[in-house]
């Protein structure tokens, strides 16, 4: 919503928002596994070439709009996400 709010006619900015916490994969696997109560199959296959490490830069979100993460846990992130595909859960 500050993004929303700060945006100008004309001038386009782009805000990467993030934990500054480090997630794997497997940490996201296991997060849904918790959330759904079943474990999900995981095929592990070789690594192909990438980047170690990725994480998006919130420095400018965070000095310009004031932002910070509310709900950044995978596990809540998660089970947002769960909740909004299917509100019965």
């Amino acid at each position: 919503m500050a993004a929303l709010g700060a945006a100008q006619p004309g001038k386009a900015l782009v805000y990467n928002v993030g934990s500054g916490f480090e997630t794997t994969m497997l940490d996201v696997v296991r997060g849904v596994e918790r959330v759904a109560g079943r474990p999900l199959p995981v095929e592990h296959n070789p690594p192909r070439p990438e980047p170690r490490v990725m994480m998006a830069d919130s420095t400018r979100i965070r000095e310009e709009l004031a932002w910070a993460p509310k709900r950044s846990s995978i596990e809540r992130i998660i089970t947002d996400a769960w909740a909004a595909v299917d509100p019965s859960a």
